[in-house]
């Protein structure tokens, strides 16, 4: 799952659950959590079936009862579903009573709903899907999972807009700061460093630099990119250090103390830190930010 929730959703008449699906939506953002929602009115054969879920990893099936004349309804589709995914939960709805509903079906892990309640539903299915990743080492994982695609974004981030800036011959003295950077956060390696040769593709000095160093050229590129939209991102991103590496470096060196009131207490030498719900949630909703503003980095750059 990390920060994405995915739903494959089969119903003929699609439109009709638009507001279920921005509601879903809305209420997912807030707990850190982007919706993903492949719909499918037409789901075919057994094989064709099996294909769809093999295509991704869904975290939820949502399945209307009721099909048009040329489709199998939704109790016998999820016999099939069944044979080939055993463990992901399956909503299945119709403006049938629940209790008619259940009596149509006759396998596991299968929610039955009308659809003037579905939204309940779904609420209710879906906060107990997500509660796996809503503990400790979850959030650890998902932390240094993101943290890791966000040193990615940067690489390309660096590499693209230093290549802008040396076709243009702005480029400055960009290759020497890197590497003064990078010396100033290992200073093991600082000798080694400062031999290096200046005139290397620019992929062999962002290797030298780790997560808050390879941020802080990210920032140098944009200030000489001189671009409006790219000063907005790096506003938006200018808090990166406080919002995403130091909780993602406390969740990853400290220790679990104890687990109290719905709060985690981690010890790190000799201080410690407090995690509860409220903070993951608040850390999720960051990454997901992030994320898209790294996105939009790499999209801004690339159109220069």
């Amino acid at each position: 799952m990390n920060l994405e929730y995915d739903i494959l959703w089969i119903d003929d008449r699609p439109r009709q659950v638009n507001d279920v699906k921005e509601h879903i939506q809305v209420r997912l953002a807030r707990k850190g959590f982007n919706l993903h929602v492949k719909m499918l009115d037409a789901p075919g054969d057994d094989r064709s079936l099996r294909k769809q879920l093999n295509s991704k990893d869904f975290d939820l099936l949502v399945v209307d009862y009721k099909m048009h004349q040329q489709s199998r309804n939704g109790d016998d589709l999820i016999r099939s579903i069944r044979r080939f995914c055993d463990s992901t939960d399956i909503v299945f709805y119709s403006s049938e009573k629940p209790t008619d509903l259940r009596k149509k079906i006759d396998v596991d892990g299968v929610y039955c709903a009308n659809r003037d309640h579905l939204k309940d539903t779904l609420d209710h299915v879906i906060h107990s899907t997500i509660k796996k990743v809503l503990d400790l080492n979850s959030m650890r994982g998902i932390s240094l999972a993101q943290l890791a695609d966000f040193d990615h974004a940067i690489d390309k981030a660096i590499s693209s807009g230093y290549k802008k800036l040396a076709e243009s011959g702005t480029q400055g003295d960009i290759i020497n700061e890197m590497c003064q950077t990078a010396s100033s956060f290992h200073e093991s390696s600082h000798k080694k460093i400062e031999k290096m040769p200046k005139d290397l593709e620019i992929s062999e000095y962002i290797k030298l630099l780790s997560s808050n160093p390879k941020y802080k050229v990210l920032m140098k590129i944009i200030d000489l990119l001189n671009d409006e939209r790219l000063d907005k991102c790096s506003n938006r991103i200018s808090r990166y250090e406080e919002d995403i590496i130091v909780p993602r470096n406390q969740l990853a060196h400290a220790m679990e103390k104890k687990y109290n009131a719905g709060s985690y207490i981690l010890e790190n030498s000799t201080k410690e830190v407090k995690f509860g719900d409220v903070d993951f949630t608040h850390l999720r909703v960051k990454l997901l930010d992030y994320k898209d503003q790294f996105s939009q980095i790499n999209s801004i750059i690339s159109q220069l």
